[in-house]
């Protein structure tokens, strides 16, 4: 009884504080204490992944709930890069208990990473599109209008670094079994420019150095030089640089082959045909139902009906195979060739000419051989 009497007492009576000591407030937290570590038994260090623990659920088996996958669809707005990259590596590994529904869902709402700044998340997206083409190529077929406007939104960007990732995925796209260059066509016709030019912008081709005349190869070597300085063998390209040019050249080979090679065996080529107008007199042309000429068979007709501006394009539809053919033949041909020479000359073809970045010119070499064989 005297101890807690005693104890209840010191609450009525006045500290005494040495010389220049202050009263502490009554609501500070001491922090004078000290910590004890405690081991247990069964403790060990982790140097595994969670993913490839013996015990437990792995982490790749994991069942994302409807609310959690609500929640981390959001993430990928997230400001964040490292958030967003998170979030594609999540789907990534669950991406085999995902539906189709929730696919077609993620797809609608990570289109915007087509042009993120960050590098690694559009490298994470580039893996997610490669599984979706793999597995529901269909998915990309469904949702083809927005994917390609986001294309061509990236393969046009300012930031360089964004403009140049386009090309891997123009080339996942067109690796699609189930997409042709008439079904991007059907979407906008002017697509076919679009995706032609920023092709060649990326790789580094100027279009608008042509040859001195029709029948000649010569050309303004200075600005050839200048135009391709990158991609001479004589610069030491960056790993990043030299993986950005493959991946262009090859959406380049993969387009081409796409546009100038008639697949016979497609059971679209009839679908696709109905949307040209039919070579049999049409009863009600002179109401002028349709603002565009649909059908071209030669492009100096084209040329000759029009006047030479950048609107020309809107008369001609790229449907049709032989406008496609000929336009790439008159336009484009003398140029792309010049350009795709000089790169096979500057890194070579072959394994014993250049190692290492050989793989450049022999993509490069695969597209004159579709221009040879097709042209």
């Amino acid at each position: 009884m005297a101890k807690k009497k005693t104890e209840k007492q010191k609450d009525f009576v006045k500290k005494k504080l040495k010389v220049g000591k202050k009263l502490t407030n009554s609501n500070e937290t001491s922090i004078s204490f000290n910590s004890k570590k405690i081991k247990l038994a069964n403790q060990r260090k982790i140097n595994q992944p969670i993913e490839k623990l013996p015990s437990g659920i792995p982490h790749s088996q994991h069942t994302l709930t409807s609310q959690e996958f609500i929640s981390k669809v959001s993430l990928l707005k997230h400001y964040s890069n490292v958030s967003r990259k998170e979030t594609l590596i999540t789907f990534i590994k669950s991406f085999d208990q995902l539906n189709q529904l929730q696919l077609i869902n993620l797809i609608k709402n990570s289109l915007h990473l087509f042009i993120d700044p960050d590098f690694g998340v559009r490298e994470e997206f580039c893996k997610f599109l490669e599984l979706i083409n793999e597995h529901h190529p269909d998915i990309i077929i469904a949702n083809l209008n927005n994917i390609m406007l986001y294309v061509i939104n990236g393969i046009t960007h300012i930031l360089r670094d964004i403009k140049l990732h386009t090309g891997k995925f123009l080339l996942i796209i067109l690796s699609n079994k189930l997409i042709t260059i008439e079904k991007i066509l059907m979407i906008n016709n002017k697509f076919f420019l679009n995706l032609l030019n920023g092709i060649l912008d990326i790789i580094g081709i100027d279009k608008n150095i042509k040859s001195t005349s029709k029948n000649s190869n010569l050309i303004d070597k200075q600005n050839l030089k200048l135009n391709n300085s990158a991609m001479s063998g004589n610069v030491t390209l960056s790993k990043k640089t030299v993986t950005y040019k493959l991946n262009n050249l090859k959406a380049l080979q993969m387009f081409l082959t796409k546009v100038l090679k008639r697949d016979i065996n497609s059971n679209d080529q009839g679908v696709i045909n109905c949307h040209l107008p039919s070579n049999t007199c049409q009863p009600y042309t002179r109401l002028q139902l349709f603002s565009s000429k649909l059908a071209i068979n030669n492009i100096k007709e084209w040329n000759a009906n029009t006047s030479i501006t950048n609107d020309n394009t809107d008369f001609v539809s790229f449907q049709d195979f032989n406008a496609r053919v000929n336009v790439i033949k008159d336009q484009y041909l003398d140029i792309i060739k010049i350009n795709l020479e000089m790169i096979k000359k500057d890194f070579g073809y072959a394994e014993s000419d250049r190692k290492g970045n050989s793989e450049l010119g022999r993509v490069a070499n695969n597209c004159l051989n579709i221009l040879e064989e097709c042209l």
